[in-house]
């Protein structure tokens, strides 16, 4: 299987899992500020669920990244070449997109460990 392949099988698969784990991630942080501005504090185990979905969409997101690095250094040796392809610029996009996705994550999961403290 040739680079340009593997890279477009991977940008629709890494397209899906960036729009599903945003699509958690969100409804985490939904979940996270209602508990914070709910009359009578958080509930306990609703900031616990939060967190650790939050911490482990954040693995899920980080894996994503490190996995890929082979593919991604491919696709920038290709860069200048007869080999790249306009799917490569969509793969390194969305590659990108993941890590403030983590970071988002990462902050969800912290804020929800600190409502405990409240």
């Amino acid at each position: 299987m040739n680079a340009a392949a593997q890279v477009s099988d991977a940008v629709n698969v890494l397209s899906l899992l960036l729009v599903l784990v945003t699509l958690f991630t969100s409804a985490q942080s939904s979940t996270l500020q209602s508990e914070r501005t709910r009359v009578g504090g958080p509930h306990l185990g609703t900031w616990r669920r939060v967190a650790t979905v939050s911490a482990l969409l954040a693995v899920v997101s980080l894996a994503s990244l490190v996995s890929l690095i082979p593919a991604v250094h491919l696709v920038i040796r290709s860069h200048g070449t007869k080999g790249w392809e306009s799917t490569f610029w969509v793969f390194l996009l969305v590659w990108v997109l993941l890590v403030p996705l983590c970071v988002w994550q990462v902050s969800i999961a912290i804020g929800a460990s600190r409502l405990r403290s409240r």
